[in-house]
């Protein structure tokens, strides 16, 4: 499972977990939400659905629960290559 946070320019935050990365979109089941998000890269900068642009951490569950979180490497060029200071 990979979990994904995203922020947006205004600092509002949203947890989730990847559902789909294909390309430059990538959909994601945000947590106490019914709806998926659809995130989409341009010119190296992940959009929400409205337009606005959002940064992205991403990170895989280790095997066992009590393991920490893993940086996950970079699959697109919008990914972080490591975790932004708002992250932790």
């Amino acid at each position: 499972m990979i979990q994904v946070r995203i922020r947006s320019s205004i600092g509002a935050q949203w947890d989730g977990v990847l559902l789909w990365l294909r390309g430059r979109v990538m959909r994601v089941a945000l947590r106490d939400y019914a709806d998926v998000a659809e995130l989409h890269c341009h010119d190296g900068q992940w959009f929400a659905e409205d337009g606005d642009a959002v940064e992205i951490a991403v990170h895989a569950i280790a095997d066992h629960p009590s393991d920490p979180l893993v940086p996950l490497s970079d699959p697109v060029d919008c990914l972080p290559r490591t975790d932004p200071p708002w992250v932790n």
